[in-house]
Formats: structure tokens, C-alpha cells, sequence
């Protein structure tokens, strides 16, 4: 068995084959006869493209606890007020590019566009990242009233920052891996779960480690610290992690760039190539494309409008019943449920490239519809009065998860791949990948909305 699965594994990891990929004119062959393989380090843009995601939501324990003291409903809304921010951001990021991407179509700077916004997207996260871990610095560990609303302004503009910046860096990536091949797309999926179950694996040790860390004992009036204590250095162990990860990624895709830049030149369907043929084909435009794609788009944006309704707005308001068991310890809930969600997302992300795709788009639809059943369930087990045991909470969260990263994994690579999807033709790649995630993340506001409404109906 575990032969097996090394061998399926070893498969995901290796370069597409060549009649995956358009053939490179004789010379550029001869001049570099071995490329680097492209799967791998798409697999690292996947994870670049989710990390500031994944430090937001890592943010909201210390800072909810930086300020629950002096501003308890400031504290109490912080998850779903920046996840809305967030993923706002984000969708007026991604509208802009995905109309500028239409417009754009076949012009003689599309070659260059896909890098130049990964690169401009990466060196913004990374200074934004590092003022983030100077800030919590500054910060400290307690902060009055007064202070509460100004770490909240710098919080939510750190917020609109890093989504801008993101939304460059996504739309980049995707329209890169459309570039290669479905299994290029699988591999940006799959790194974006798996940025998330390390960051939460770090989580989990940083808070156990707070917790059992011997505390003061002074005076009675000295024992009073703040809830942000425990918190405090595994946040900032995070944000440094992951500038120090986003210079990885910046050399990673050095070497990328330069394979990509051949592929394009060399392909029939290149701009360079094609800019004085009097037959070639006006450019698709984005309505289009949403038009033909329309089952794929609503089976993306409904997969996110459930997931984001709930988690983690709800989910984090949900306490351990009971205290047996280490995962239950204050401090330690909360960052065990994002690993159980984020475990089973990464696992969801990692069966497509397991086992065949879902080529069906009214069944993809289907189960991304059949997922509306998780809103009762985590209305029901996040009130005060619910006798639903943790292990059925743990459970329902990890199979959130495993269809969120499943049904997500199988549309996204649909929607931009002409040989899966036969809606797409070979030169229309790039546009329908902006558009896909264009959705998707109109998907993540509509679930930031909705998660309002939800903690308003239960009254939290």
C-alpha cells in the first residue's frame, strides 16, 4: 500500500508530459535541454497566493485577544468584519484585473503580464509582511481603549493591502498555470492547501507550548497578565515564517518565468506569432467566458459562499465541552478546529490528482449544493445550549474542509483547461482562469456576508 501511494505521489510531483506542453523550436530545445520541472514550483505559488489568507486568519486569536479586554464588541466582530474587508478587497482587486485581462486578450504584452504581476505581488507581500511583524513588536502584548481602535485601523489597512497585493499575485499564478496544463492547476491547488495545514500545524505547537510554559507566580497583584500573552509569540513566529517564505517563492519563480516566457513564444497560438495573421480570432471577452463557464462559476462561487458563511465566524465561537483531552485546553481549541478544517481542505485538494477528475459539471454542481446542510449543523453547534459532543463538531469541520478543497479543486481546473472543458479553446486559458477565480472570490464575499446575517439569526 505504501508503495502505492508513493508512486502516485512521485507522479503529482513530476513535470506533465511532453504532449502536454506546445513544442519548443529546435533552438530554444538546444539551448536548454533540461527545463526545470514546472509542477513543484507551482506548488510553492500555490502556497504564496493563500499565505496572507492564512496569517489573517491566524491573526484573529491574538488580536481578539489584544483587545477583548478594553473593547469586548470590538472583539467579538473582528473575524467577520476583516474577513468581509478581505475578501472585498480582493473581489475589487480581481474585477479590475479580470476586465483588464479581457481587454488585453491577444495584445503584444500579454506574454510578459502573468510574471510581472506575480513578481509585483510577491515584493509587495513581503513588505507588507515585514511591517506586520514590526508592528506586533511595537504593539506589545496589551493595549487600553484608544489603542484598540488605532490597532484596528492599521490592522484592517495591513488587510486592504495585502489583498491587493494578492489579488496581482493570484490572478498571475492562474493564468500561468492555465498556461501548462491542468496538472500545473492541480498543483497551485494543492499548494494552497497545504500552506495552510503547515500554518496550522505551527499553530497548534505554539499554542501548546504557551500553554504549558510555567506562569508567574508573584503576588496577588502582579497575576493579572493579558489574554494576549500566550498568543503573542507564536503570532509573531508566524508572520516572520512567512515573509521568509514569500523571498523562497520569489526565487523559485525566477527560473519559471524564464520557461514560461519560451512556451509562449513558442506557442502557434503566441501573440508575437499571431499579431499579423489577418484570420486570427477577436479577443474572448470575460462575459463571455462567464456565459459559456456558467455551471462551472456557480458551482466555484457556491462551494465559497457556504464555507466562508460559517467558517470561521461560527466555528470559532463553538467551545470544548468537557476538558479531557489536550486539544481542549485554553488557547488550543480554537487553533485545533482551523487544523481540522485546513487538514481535510488540504486532503480534499489532494484526491483530484489521486483519482480521476469529476469531468461532470451537473454533478460537481450538485455536491457543491448538497454542502448547504454544514449551515444548520454549525448554527446548531455554535449555540450556547448545544449538547452536540466535540467529536461530532471536529468531524463536521474536517468534512467542511474535504468538500471545500474537493469540489473547489475539480471546477477550478475545469474551468480553464480546453481539454477537460471543451466550452474553452487553447488561446481563451488565461482569460478563463481570471474569471474563475474572479468568482471564487466573489464567492468568499458573499459567505463573509452571509456569515453576519448568520451570527445575527443566533444572536452571538
Amino acid at each position: 500500500m505504501s508503495g502505492f501511494s508513493l508512486s502516485r505521489l512521485r507522479a503529482v510531483l513530476t513535470p506533465s508530459s511532453i504532449s502536454d506542453y506546445t513544442p519548443l523550436p529546435q533552438s530554444t530545445r538546444s539551448s536548454s535541454p533540461n527545463p526545470p520541472p514546472p509542477t513543484l514550483p507551482f506548488v510553492v505559488l500555490g502556497m504564496s497566493v493563500l499565505l496572507a489568507w492564512n496569517v489573517l486568519l491566524c491573526l484573529f486569536p491574538h488580536f481578539i485577544a489584544l483587545i477583548v479586554l478594553s473593547s469586548p464588541s470590538l472583539a467579538l466582530s473582528l473575524p467577520s468584519s476583516l474577513s468581509l474587508l478581505a475578501t472585498a478587497t480582493n473581489f475589487v482587486s480581481l474585477a479590475w484585473l479580470t476586465f483588464r485581462s479581457s481587454a488585453a486578450g491577444s495584445g503584444p504584452s500579454k506574454d510578459r503580464e502573468p510574471n510581472s504581476a506575480i513578481r509585483f505581488g510577491l515584493w509587495t507581500l513581503v513588505a507588507l509582511h515585514g511591517a506586520l511583524a514590526v508592528g506586533i513588536l511595537v504593539v506589545g502584548k496589551e493595549v487600553g481603549e484608544g489603542g484598540a481602535k488605532v490597532v484596528l485601523v492599521g490592522l484592517a489597512a495591513w488587510t486592504v493591502g495585502v489583498m491587493w497585493a494578492g489579488s496581482y499575485l493570484q490572478a498571475g499564478v492562474m493564468e500561468l498555470a492555465a498556461l501548462f496544463g491542468p496538472k500545473e492547476i492541480g498543483a497551485v491547488q494543492l499548494g494552497q492547501g497545504l500552506v495552510a495545514i503547515l500554518v496550522s500545524t505551527v499553530q497548534v505547537i505554539s499554542s501548546v507550548v504557551a500553554s504549558s510554559a510555567p506562569k508567574d507566580r508573584g503576588p496577588p497583584s502582579s497575576t493579572t497578565t493579558s489574554p494576549a500573552e500566550e498568543t503573542f509569540w507564536s503570532t509573531l513566529l508566524f508572520v516572520s515564517i512567512g515573509t521568509i517564505f514569500l523571498f523562497f517563492t520569489i526565487y523559485t519563480h525566477a527560473s519559471l518565468a524564464r520557461l514560461s516566457q519560451q512556451i509562449l513564444l513558442s506557442s502557434p497560438s503566441s501573440p508575437a506569432l499571431n499579431a499579423s495573421s489577418p484570420t486570427s480570432k477577436q479577443p474572448t471577452t470575460s462575459m463571455e467566458i462567464l456565459r459559456r463557464n456558467g455551471i462551472i462559476n456557480i458551482t466555484i462561487a457556491s462551494v465559497f459562499l457556504i464555507t466562508l458563511s460559517v467558517f470561521p465566524a461560527l466555528t470559532v465561537r463553538v467551545p470544548a465541552k468537557g476538558l479531557e483531552g489536550w486539544w481542549k485546553a485554553s488557547g488550543i481549541w480554537v487553533p485545533f478546529g482551523f487544523f481540522i478544517y485546513n487538514g481535510g481542505d488540504f486532503l480534499g485538494r489532494t484526491l483530484p490528482s489521486f483519482l480521476p477528475l469529476l469531468p461532470s459539471q451537473p454533478a460537481l454542481l450538485s455536491l457543491a449544493l448538497l454542502r448547504i446542510g454544514f449551515i444548520p449543523f454549525f448554527l446548531l453547534t455554535s449555540s450556547v445550549s448545544s449538547t452536540v459532543p466535540d467529536a461530532i463538531f471536529l468531524l463536521g469541520l474536517g468534512i467542511l474542509g474535504l468538500s471545500n478543497g474537493f469540489v473547489a479543486t475539480n471546477a477550478l481546473i475545469l474551468s480553464s483547461s480546453p481539454a477537460l472543458n471543451p466550452k474553452i479553446e487553447p488561446e481563451e486559458r488565461e482569460v478563463a482562469s481570471v474569471v474563475a477565480i474572479f468568482i471564487l472570490v466573489g464567492g468568499l464575499v458573499g459567505g463573509s456576508a452571509a456569515s453576519f446575517g448568520l451570527l445575527a439569526l443566533k444572536g452571538l
